[in-house]
């Protein structure tokens, strides 16, 4: 069976857009075979950095980049956009599927509303009780690494604006806490390289040294700076079918 993970609106309120295309990474470096059940398509096997990984074809792949990609276990990433419900209904698939496969490591990315909320928020009851059910199916495999998202307007967005909603991820309480950051709309040219260095040192020193911080410029060519990759974990650097993936040769 296949999740029903959709790629909605920045925002993910109760209105959701039915016409949006749904779409999952399977980032697979070790060479490990992806469970088929978790796909509608077959997976495809390409060549990065020197490492083989295998993607999803499912409607829509990020492909995603990584400073040591040797050390990056088998994953699947999940924007998971979407308002959990009542009971936690629209997020069932994914509750069902993270215990049925214990030794894949899911990064689940929470986005409330365009971001964590006004600013010294807690969620709603819904995700409080929703995030919390992941992370108990998740416990005893410790299977799920869960990250907030804040944008970042490409750089354009204020800092203040930006570590506020860090901010408010940070407080949000235990037993629904996430553990890093999603930047999505960033930068990857060399002139804002400081500008996302002080954002994931900010992270870090709100989440400890062990947060997870990935950066979505959703592109990259060959005047992306590599520098980049000395402070984050993940950068999304391709955003589009999967069917028009091409390597790009500065990675």
């Amino acid at each position: 069976m296949e999740p029903e993970f959709m790629r909605p609106p920045k925002s993910a309120s109760k209105e959701e857009d039915e016409d949006l295309p749904r779409y999952a990474i399977n980032w697979n470096p070790l060479i490990n075979t992806p469970p088929s059940d978790l796909w509608t398509d077959t997976a495809s096997t390409m060549r990065l950095s020197g490492f083989s990984a295998r993607l999803a074809g499912t409607l829509t792949v990020l492909n995603a980049c990584v400073g040591s990609l040797a050390l990056l276990p088998s994953a699947h990433i999940f924007p998971l956009y979407i308002y959990p419900g009542d009971g936690c209904t629209e997020w069932a698939p994914l509750l069902s599927t993270v215990p049925a496969y214990p030794d894949l490591q899911f990064i689940v990315v929470v986005n409330p509303n365009s971001g964590p909320g006004p600013a010294g928020s807690q969620p709603d009851a819904n995700y409080q009780n929703c995030v919390t059910q992941l992370r108990n199916v998740s416990a005893a495999n410790d299977n799920v690494k869960m990250i907030g998202y804040v944008l970042t307007g490409y750089g354009n967005r204020t800092s203040s604006e930006v570590f506020a909603d860090v901010d408010t991820y940070a407080g949000w309480a235990t037993a629904y806490h996430v553990e890093g950051i999603f930047f999505d709309e960033a930068a990857n040219t060399p002139d804002m390289v400081s500008l996302y260095q002080s954002y994931a040192s900010y992270v870090k020193t709100k989440f400890g040294l062990s947060a997870y911080i990935t950066l979505n410029p959703g592109t990259w060519d060959d005047t992306s700076s590599p520098d980049y990759f000395s402070s984050v974990d993940l950068i999304v650097t391709f955003e589009k079918p999967y069917d028009e993936f091409a390597l790009v040769p500065s990675l």
